[in-house]
C-alpha cells in the first residue's frame, strides 16, 4: 500500500479520465477489435490505481459521475450505467483489498441497521428471478439493487469520514447541474418570448431527467446557502439556486418541482435555519409553477387528442391493480413491469408508481 500512497493524487483523475473518453468512444466498436478490449482494460486498470489510491474522491467523483451523466447523451444507450456499476465493483474490491491490509476499517455489519433489510430486499427480488416474464431484464434489475442497497452503504460507510470531501464533491455537482439549469434556459427563453410555456426537452434527454437533476441541485445549493456564512460565497450559492430552479421551471417537471420543494423544507428543519423562509419560499414557488407555467392542454391541444399526465397516471394505477389482481403472489418479475395504454395509445415501459410498480413485480 505504500508504493501505491506514493502515486500523486492528480495522475490517476487523469489517466481515469484519458482512459474513460477513449473508452466511450470506442464502445460502438465491434466487440472483436482489439482497440476496444485495450481501452476497456486501461481504464480498467486505471480506476483500480485510483480507488486503491483515495476511494472516498474516488466514488464521490468518477462513481458520482458516471450515475449522473444523462443516459442519452452516451452511446451505446445506458453505457454510463454499466459504467457506474463496474466502478462500484471496483469500489468493493478496492476496499476489501484496503481491508485485508489493515488500512481501512473492518466491514460495518453488526449494528448496521440498513444492511438486514438490504439484504432481504435483495434475496426477494432475486427469487423473482423464478417466475420473472424477462429473466435478463430481472437479472439486470438485481445488480442494480444489490448495488443501490448493498454496495454503496457499506463502501461509503467504511470510507474515512471527512466532510471536506463530500462538500467538495457535492459542490461540483452543483456546478454541474447549474451549467445544465443554464443550458435548459437558454433552449427554453425563445419559446417563452413566442408564448410557448411547454416543457423544455433537451436533445436526447428527457424533461423528468433534467429535472432530477436540478432538483438535486437546487436543493444541495439551498442547504449550502443556509449553512454560509461568507457573504461572497453565500450570494453565489443564492444565485445557483435561482438558477436551478429556473433551469426546473423550464423543464416543468411536476414530479421533480415537487420533490425539491419537499428538499428545501427538510433541509432547514434538519438544519434549524430559515425554517419560515423555506417553508414560505417552497410555497411561493409551487404557486408561481401552477399559475405560470403547469396551465395544463389548451382546449385546441385536448381536441387533438392531447391530455393531462393525471390522466395516464389514473389509467396507470388501474392496469398495475389488475396486473396485481392477475398474479397476486409472484408478480411479473423484477424490472419487466410494462403498462400498455390502449385508451391512449402509448405504452410505459415505467409507469413511475412506485407502490404499484413494486407490487405488480414482486407480487407484494
Amino acid at each position: 500500500m505504500t508504493t501505491l500512497v506514493r502515486i500523486p493524487f492528480s495522475v490517476a483523475p487523469a489517466a481515469l479520465v484519458l482512459a474513460g473518453t477513449a473508452t466511450l468512444a470506442l464502445l460502438s466498436v465491434p466487440p472483436q477489435q482489439g482497440a476496444a478490449a485495450a481501452a476497456v482494460a486501461t481504464v480498467l486498470v486505471a480506476a483500480a490505481v485510483w480507488a486503491l489510491v483515495d476511494l472516498q474522491r474516488f466514488v464521490l467523483i468518477a462513481v458520482l459521475g458516471a450515475m449522473v451523466l444523462p443516459t442519452a447523451l452516451v452511446q451505446p444507450a445506458g453505457a454510463q450505467v454499466a459504467a457506474a456499476d463496474v466502478l462500484l465493483v471496483l469500489a468493493l474490491g478496492a476496499w476489501l483489498v484496503r481491508c485485508a491490509a489493515q488500512a481501512a476499517p473492518a466491514p460495518w455489519t453488526r449494528g448496521n441497521r440498513m444492511f438486514g433489510p438490504s439484504v432481504l430486499f435483495l434475496a426477494v427480488t432475486a427469487a423473482s428471478l423464478a417466475w420473472s416474464v424477462a429473466p435478463g431484464d430481472t437479472v439486470k434489475a438485481i445488480v442494480q439493487i444489490a448495488q443501490i442497497v448493498i454496495v454503496i452503504p457499506l463502501v461509503f460507510a467504511t470510507l474515512p469520514r471527512s466532510i471536506g470531501a463530500v462538500r467538495q464533491g457535492l459542490l461540483v455537482f452543483v456546478g454541474v447541474t447549474s451549467v445544465l439549469a443554464l443550458v435548459t434556459i437558454a433552449y427554453f427563453a425563445p419559446r417563452l418570448a413566442a408564448g410557448d410555456l411547454t416543457a423544455q426537452y433537451l436533445p436526447g434527454l428527457h424533461k423528468n431527467a433534467i429535472g432530477s437533476f436540478l432538483g438535486a441541485g437546487l436543493v444541495l445549493a439551498y442547504a449550502f446557502w443556509l449553512r454560509e456564512r461568507r457573504p461572497g460565497v453565500r450570494r453565489a450559492l443564492g444565485v445557483t439556486a435561482l438558477v436551478e430552479l429556473a433551469g426546473m421551471f423550464a423543464a416543468a417537471s411536476r414530479g421533480a418541482l415537487a420533490g425539491a420543494f419537499l428538499g428545501i423544507v427538510a433541509v432547514s428543519l434538519l438544519l434549524r435555519r430559515r425554517r419560515l423562509l423555506s417553508v414560505g419560499v417552497a410555497a411561493v414557488a409551487a404557486a408561481a409553477f401552477v399559475v405560470a407555467i403547469d396551465t395544463g392542454p389548451t382546449p385546441e391541444q385536448l381536441a387533438a387528442g392531447g391530455y393531462e399526465t393525471a390522466i395516464v397516471r389514473g389509467y396507470s394505477f388501474d392496469n398495475a391493480v389488475a396486473k396485481i389482481a392477475a398474479r397476486p403472489l409472484l408478480g411479473t418479475g423484477a424490472g419487466t413491469y410494462f403498462d400498455q395504454i390502449p385508451e391512449l395509445g402509448i405504452g410505459l415501459a415505467d409507469p413511475n408508481n412506485m407502490f404499484l410498480l413494486t407490487a405488480a413485480e414482486l407480487g407484494i
